[in-house]
């Protein structure tokens, strides 16, 4: 994937490099690799779609809830939930050093709601399934690689007054039908998100106001399909009948 035309990202570890850093697969000519740590690495998700790309068989398709997920990084208002849910799984408001300690996870489907579209292709729509966290020791390294970057950009000399606790934070999506399907991403969070996310509230067991947790924040976020249009059409994708 390019950005703009100055980077291009990794297959496997999903960093964005100068294009002259990116090498070619010389088999499919398609997927594109930072080193050859990465090709190796990605190669059993890969070897289908390269085989078929020289065969001119059909290729394996990506994991739909990836392919929406990859969608929705780009996306700054869905992104204020994951925020809100990352903030609320790893306790930044109570413990800010756990943005170091430890990487935010994500689990997601793409369940089938619609078998109307042209030409075979169903409708399949993105929900949340879990989030959890994961210690930063355990956290492969293509995303140890994607928080080092964060790091290094929020270093860059700001050109308005740096916010109070700016810290960036470690993400992954990850399928739930498919282990390899994995999309790798990271976030900053700083003082007036904290406070933005410590002022949320939801109704306690004892009907009064108790502070949000992640999963009320899965709940919602789930919800807003079937509320809004607009949402819905971000929450979906058409596929053919055999994508899981």
């Amino acid at each position: 994937m390019s950005t703009g035309g100055r980077t291009f990202e990794c297959a496997n570890c999903r960093l964005f490099k100068p294009p002259k850093e990116i090498k070619i697969c010389s088999g499919c000519k398609t997927m594109g690799y930072c080193s050859k740590e990465c090709q190796r690495a990605d190669w059993k998700t890969h070897k289908p779609i390269c085989k078929g790309a020289q065969t001119g068989a059909p290729a394996v398709a990506r994991d739909p809830a990836i392919r929406i997920a990859e969608r929705l990084i780009e996306d700054t208002e869905i992104m204020g939930w994951i925020d809100s849910m990352m903030i609320a799984c790893l306790d930044l408001n109570n413990n800010l050093d756990n943005a170091s300690k430890y990487a935010f996870v994500l689990l997601a489907r793409a369940d089938t709601v619609s078998k109307k579209g042209k030409g075979g292709k169903v409708e399949k729509l993105f929900q949340i399934t879990s989030v959890r966290r994961m210690k930063i020791e355990d956290a492969p390294p293509g995303l140890i690689r994607c928080g080092e970057q964060m790091e290094a950009a929020l270093k860059d000399p700001p050109k308005h007054p740096t916010p109070v606790n700016l810290r960036a934070v470690r993400a992954m999506w990850m399928s739930e039908t498919s282990e390899s399907a994995i999309v790798y991403f990271a976030r900053h969070v700083n003082q007036p998100m904290l406070d933005f996310c410590a002022s949320k509230r939801m109704m306690g067991p004892s009907g009064l106001p108790v502070p949000v947790t992640s999963e009320w924040l899965i709940s919602q976020f789930n919800r807003q399909p079937h509320l809004y249009d607009d949402i819905r059409r971000k929450y979906t994708i058409k596929t053919s009948e055999e994508e899981k």
